[in-house]
């Protein structure tokens, strides 16, 4: 290089420099108490945002968070540790362990005094907190009371899996991809796993959203028949319609504090590599509509046939359930013909015996 391109890159970098010095002061003005990636940087003078500012900042992306994970709103689920290191979830609760509480003894679907604590933002910034404990995680009860649902999440992990789980979760987004379905990864808070979100911009049926589910797994299979999905878990919402005095399925929300401090539950890129700004990924989500998931499903109704039980995987042949005297009303009329002769004797057999 010459003298002169040599002072001309000094002359850059010193800029560039400068830039970086002040990205950097105003990064330190943010608030410190909250563990937020900044937006991409703008370049140039810039001052420190104000308490009012930041305020401002903070409630838009619990509002953008809540826009896109939405479920129940009179309930959710409140990550529990308890004394023999035992985890899991349960409905928070104002009751939760006060002397009325019998959550030992039965479930809280038929507790009497049961007095659910409603998710708010509050409870949303507890979850989002850089400093959030394990039992700050927000699990979300993804159906509706009216059936309806406004995501679908595919789990994905590497439990039974001998390959990975990653291959499967590529394979079910080349899919979403073809199909023209904006879908997004999420590595789990464990890492050891992934869940892929879809999107809606309106309630539809928690069984369409599920059917859609199973119609992509199954097309994955389908491109490529060395693929087994033995990292498939299950999806959320987990059931057609909700049980009976119940929730149904929960779903642990992204971006937890303390599993985002270990590098976890992050949206990540199809190289699992987490993106920088993950809050510019939330604002750029694309939602599909109730039309264009019917459009879908009749496209590709063929993939594969589905069931409504979470237990059944969706690839596998369901197994007859076995037939019993409680399932008939009254008396049933049989025409004895070929072939069943056996079969009838065996059954008039077991009737004679029942009596």
């Amino acid at each position: 290089m010459t003298y002169e391109e040599l002072l001309a890159e000094n002359h850059r970098l010193r800029e560039r420099i400068r830039e970086l010095e002040q990205e950097n002061a105003r990064l330190k003005g943010l608030d410190a108490h909250v563990l937020y990636e900044s937006e991409p940087p703008v370049y140039g003078l810039r001052r420190a945002m104000t308490e009012d500012e930041k305020e401002e900042e903070l409630q838009r992306r619990v509002t953008l968070f809540r826009s896109l994970f939405r479920g129940r709103e009179d309930t959710y689920a409140q990550r529990f540790v308890a004394k023999d290191g035992r985890r899991g979830y349960q409905p928070a609760c104002r009751n939760r362990w006060s002397y009325d509480c019998k959550a030992h003894k039965y479930k809280c679907d038929g507790c009497g005094c049961r007095d659910l604590i409603p998710l708010d933002d509050a409870i949303v910034r507890r979850h989002l907190h850089k400093d959030a404990k394990e039992t700050d995680v927000i699990g979300l009860y993804p159906i509706l009371e009216d059936n309806t649902c406004f995501f679908l999440c595919a789990d994905f992990d590497d439990k039974n899996c001998e390959h990975g789980y990653r291959d499967d979760v590529l394979s079910y987004v080349h899919v979403c991809k073809e199909w023209g379905i904006p879908a997004y990864i999420e590595r789990s808070r464990s890492g050891n796993g992934a869940h892929v979100w879809v999107f809606f911009s309106e309630p539809i049926m928690a069984a369409k959203a599920r059917k859609l589910g199973f119609a992509i797994l199954g097309a994955a299979m389908e491109d490529d028949v060395r693929m087994e999905m033995k990292s498939y878990d299950r999806f959320f919402p987990n059931q057609d319609f909700l049980p009976k005095g119940g929730f149904g399925n929960l779903v642990a929300l992204p971006l937890q504090g303390l599993a985002k401090h270990n590098g976890n539950s992050l949206f990540v890129d199809e190289g699992f590599v987490p993106y920088k700004h993950q809050w510019t990924v939330l604002a750029s989500v694309q939602k599909q509509s109730a039309t264009e998931v019917s459009i879908i499903l009749s496209q590709h109704d063929s993939c594969l046939e589905l069931s409504s039980s979470s237990d059944t995987k969706p690839w596998e042949t369901p197994k007859p359930d076995r037939l019993s005297f409680e399932d008939f009303d009254g008396p049933v009329k049989l025409i004895r013909a070929f072939g069943i002769s056996r079969v009838l004797h065996l059954f008039e057999i077991q009737s004679t015996m029942s009596c």
